[in-house]
């Protein structure tokens, strides 16, 4: 069986270093098991301007973990998704 893990994190940017706005770096890993032993691995990060959050950065980990797959020719696999 496969499993796909992937965790994202954002830190928003203060021009007073004490408030955040929607502005941020948004970063992001994922892991790929087969069968509990690590066949792939990946990770990331965007710079945004507006709508960044932590959401987006587990989206975009989950997006990219999903490509990975796709690009392995994995897709018709089974896969157990851990975020």
């Amino acid at each position: 069986m496969l499993t796909l893990e992937f965790d994202g994190l954002y830190r928003g940017f203060s021009e007073d270093g004490l408030s955040f706005s929607r502005a941020g770096l948004m970063c992001y890993g994922w892991l790929i098991y087969r069968n509990g032993v690590l066949i792939a691995r990946g990770h990331g990060g965007f710079a945004r301007c507006e709508d960044a959050s932590s959401n987006i950065a587990e989206y975009l980990a989950l997006i990219e973990g999903l490509g990975a797959l796709i690009d392995m020719g994995l897709e018709r696999e089974t896969v157990q998704i851990k975020g």
